[in-house]
């Protein structure tokens, strides 16, 4: 495997681990134990940091490996697939500068509570929606690789 396949190893790895821990994050705040607000902190202070990893390892993929030697493939005039650029990478593009603020946001939330019941009920849950959003956002942005990956393969001749 050569660096590239680590690299998109740990980016694909970081960000679905950031959506996990934030999925934990919601069912903590909707089940409300004791123990469970430690729980949310630490899963929240994970996520966050896995989201920014998954943000700046995804980054230098895309700027060194991606827009040099896959975009140009799908977008060349040739291709039938230009829409696994122009459509797909475009959205992720947007949701991959929303997830890390996102997670500091959710992070510092819970950071700041003290205690369950020291946040209102209808708060916790819109924070328990917030960190829903991140889980899903985060699962969303693999399957979209996911679809770019086949279409690069497909036209540079790897098959699916």
């Amino acid at each position: 495997m050569d660096f590239i396949h680590y690299l998109l190893f740990f980016h694909v790895g970081f960000g679905e681990l950031a959506g996990i821990c934030f999925l934990i994050v919601a069912v903590e705040t909707f089940n409300r134990t004791d123990k469970g607000l430690a729980r949310a902190k630490l899963s929240a202070a994970v996520g966050t940091v896995g989201a920014f990893l998954s943000w700046l390892i995804g980054g230098y993929y895309y700027v060194v490996h991606y827009g040099t030697q896959v975009k140009p493939v799908l977008i060349s005039p040739a291709s039938t697939l230009q829409w696994a650029h122009k459509i797909i990478i475009e959205y992720k593009e947007h949701i991959f500068l929303f997830i890390p603020i996102l997670a500091v946001t959710a992070l510092l939330f819970y950071l700041k509570t003290a205690r369950w019941s020291d946040v209102d009920s209808k708060t916790l849950d819109k924070a328990a929606y917030l960190s829903i959003l991140i889980f899903l956002m985060s699962f969303l942005m693999a399957g979209l690789g996911a679809l770019v990956s086949m279409a690069a393969r497909l036209i540079m001749g790897g098959g699916v």
